[in-house]
């Protein structure tokens, strides 16, 4: 199944392209065995997959799919142009809280009650940073 694109907010047109591409590489009980695994993270998930395929095999077909398309990508938030130039230049990059803190404080000092929150920025960056439990497992 050829894609023309790849825009990750249309699971129903890239899901069946990446179902039908690795389904050759998939025993036919992976689905019901992911959904009774009832995995936390999404790791876990990833694990049980390769335990049970050829994991290059996977990892092949998924790449081979991503390079034959085009990827719609979407920036969620208004930028200056400081930042749009550092798009330009540097490309996007995965998003980080810690390194996006002045980006935070200018988005949220307006809000009234920013002065009664402001000094717990920190603690919230921490707690819903990398490897917390917001974010991915650890290791």
């Amino acid at each position: 199944m050829a894609l023309g694109m790849v825009d990750f907010d249309d699971i129903d047109n890239w899901g069946r392209a990446l179902s039908a591409v690795l389904r050759v590489h998939l025993p036919d009980s992976v689905g019901v065995m992911l959904q009774t695994a009832a995995t936390e993270y999404v790791e876990d998930a990833c694990d049980l997959l390769f335990d049970v395929t050829d994991r290059d095999a996977i990892i092949d077909a998924t790449l081979t799919l991503i390079r034959s398309t085009k990827i719609a990508a979407y920036h969620g938030s208004r930028l200056v142009d400081e930042e749009i130039a550092a798009i330009r230049a540097e490309g996007l990059i995965p998003l980080n809280a810690e390194s996006r803190r002045h980006r935070l404080i200018r988005a949220l000092s307006p809000h009234p009650t920013w002065n009664n929150v402001a000094g717990q920025l920190d603690a919230t960056i921490n707690d819903h940073g990398a490897g917390s439990a917001a974010d991915r497992r650890e290791g």
